[in-house]
This record gives C-alpha cells, sequence and structure tokens, in this order.
C-alpha cells in the first residue's frame, strides 16, 4: 500500500513539474551561460579536450584517488567494491586466468555515454 501512495504521489509530482522543470533548466542554463564573461567563453565548443574520449588511465586514477571509506556514489556502490573489483581483475591476469576487467567496462560505458548520451527511459542522472 505505501509503494502505491508513493509512486501516486511521485506521478503526481512529476506531471506538473514536466514541462516546467525543462522550462525552468533552460533558462537557468541560458542565464548562467551569459554571466560568462567574452573572454572566458570557449572559442570552439566541439574542440575542447572535455570532448575526448576519458582514457582507462584517468578511470583508474579516479578509483585509486578516491577517499577510502568514503560514501557511495549515485549507484549506491562504495568505492571499495570498485577497488576490489580491479585488484582481483589484475590478480587473475598476472596468473593468466580469465577476469572481469571493471576499468575497461567502465570506460566503455562511459564513452557510450559520452557519445550517444543517456535516453530518458533509463531514468539515469
Amino acid at each position: 500500500m505505501a509503494e502505491v501512495t508513493r509512486e501516486y504521489h511521485d506521478n503526481l509530482q512529476r506531471a506538473d513539474a514536466q514541462g516546467t522543470e525543462e522550462t525552468l533548466r533552460h533558462v537557468t542554463m541560458q542565464s548562467t551561460l551569459e554571466e560568462i564573461p567574452e573572454e572566458q567563453r570557449m572559442t570552439d565548443p566541439p574542440l575542447c579536450p572535455l570532448n575526448d574520449p576519458i582514457p582507462e588511465s584517468d578511470i583508474n586514477e579516479a578509483l585509486y584517488t578516491s577517499k577510502a571509506g568514503s560514501a557511495a556514489g549515485i549507484d549506491g556502490i562504495p568505492y571499495k567494491t570498485w577497488k576490489t573489483l580491479h585488484e582481483t581483475h589484475k590478480k587473475k591476469r598476472l596468473n593468466n586466468k580469465p577476469s572481469f576487467n571493471i576499468l575497461g567496462t567502465l570506460t566503455t560505458v562511459f564513452d557510450d555515454i559520452q557519445t550517444n548520451g543517456i535516453t530518458e527511459k533509463l531514468n539515469f542522472a
């Protein structure tokens, strides 16, 4: 019953805010961008290094520079889990055993998101 009630109220809130939220987001984004001084604006955004694919080495660095014992990210998975998966992969690879390359998988996923974006149907951040 609580689940039905929660879903009902969530849908009610989304119904009114859907168009308004997107319009507000667009207006806020435009307003914010207009505040950037001309000399600080990118001359050719598509050529910006932020548009380059994320290399696996950057994901590895981000993983190992994250604070131990810190809270889980938006996916709910603690950093320790990602590190453990990667450490297991490295050990198995040294012994020539098949293993799951989590950094390779994350690299592929991030590249796909960067190239194709995220579909609205996924309800993904």
